[in-house]
């Protein structure tokens, strides 16, 4: 009898050892699969505000750049420095898009119309080093309805005005 209880005593012994092990390598799997690596040294806070930091300082150097020496756009001569285009979207909106080159803040200012109908939309200048855009503008089709628009662009960048207009077929 007594073997038997020495059998019986090692049995969960052996069960808790097991136990622990699946447990233990169900926590390093996850650790490694979901969990952000810990940090080598160092406050994580203070380098990611220096990297953020730094990062403003490089934009905010590139953005001086482009407007003292003002990139020449492809297929554009200088005095074209508004590039307008439209999509009529699924949703029944018509999406322009913009491409400012030689301007890096101001205003937009968007007038589309058909016929007697129009409508008006402004937005920020949002700068990108190789061409600004305005922020964007989405019409919809209801406001105006099918035909031919006239999409025009007054753009207002350190007290100079520059505007540009296409035609577009809505159907």
């Amino acid at each position: 009898m007594k073997k038997n209880k020495s059998r019986l005593s090692k049995k969960p012994i052996l069960l808790l050892v097991l136990l622990v092990l699946l447990l233990s390598g169900g926590f390093w799997i996850y650790r490694v699969r979901y969990q952000k690596p810990a940090p080598v040294s160092g406050d994580t806070n203070q380098s990611t505000t220096q990297q953020i930091k730094q990062q403003a300082d490089t934009d905010a150097e590139k953005k001086k750049q482009a407007v003292e020496n003002p990139p020449t756009p492809n297929n554009q001569n200088n005095s074209s420095s508004i590039v307008l285009s439209a999509r009529q979207e699924s949703n029944g909106t018509v999406t322009v898009f913009t491409k400012l080159y030689n301007v890096s803040s101001g205003t937009c200012s968007l007038l589309v119309t058909n016929g007697y109908k129009q409508t008006t939309q402004t937005a920020e200048i949002i700068y990108q080093p190789e061409y600004s855009t305005c922020a964007g503008f989405s019409v919809p089709i209801s406001k105006l309805g099918a035909g031919n628009w006239t999409i025009k662009l007054t753009v207002t960048h350190s007290d100079q005005t520059k505007t540009n207009s296409i035609n577009y077929e809505v159907k």
